[in-house]
């Protein structure tokens, strides 16, 4: 199903993620990747940017969403106000019947039950970096000769900073 998904849909992604952890990071280090390959992202941790951007999508949008617990209270208002707009809402939760969960059209569960070591969460961060990595490399896979002209192009571009 999600490589379907992303033929028809998946044309625009924030990456919605709670404020004050490390999961903007991963939010963001997606939106970059699917960025090169021509998709418009935007992935921030600010509630209010992410309004804006969810204002701007429409049904031939995907939202991808990232919580852990699958509570956070801002990501699961986005994925609820993306579905009841008919915007496609990824999630990605440890948490399979949590209120993000109810209000995606695919979940993508990862399997983090380490407790946190001095408020270290490396063990959930992992998980879904890995899950955003395999969405990724799915897309590069699926589209490799429309995709490789833009990772070509981008990499020439990328090149300027180095030098």
């Amino acid at each position: 199903m999600i490589s379907s998904f992303f033929t028809s849909v998946f044309i625009r992604a924030p990456f919605a993620s709670p404020t004050g952890s490390m999961f903007p990071f991963l939010a963001t280090s997606a939106a970059q990747k699917f960025m090169r390959i021509g998709y418009q992202t935007t992935a921030s941790a600010d509630f209010d940017s992410q309004l804006i951007a969810l204002s701007q999508m429409s049904e031939s949008d995907a939202l991808i969403c990232i919580s852990h617990s699958g509570r956070t209270r801002n990501v699961c208002n986005l994925a609820k106000i993306a579905h009841e707009q008919g915007i496609k809402v990824i999630s990605i939760t440890n948490f399979p019947g949590s209120a993000l969960a109810k209000h995606s059209d695919i979940v993508l569960l990862t399997a983090s039950f380490a407790y946190d070591v001095m408020d270290e969460v490396l063990a959930k961060r992992v998980p879904s970096l890995c899950l955003l990595d395999i969405l990724y490399i799915s897309i590069l896979m699926k589209k490799q000769k429309d995709i490789q002209p833009l990772l070509d192009k981008g990499n020439d571009y990328l090149r300027l900073n180095k030098n």
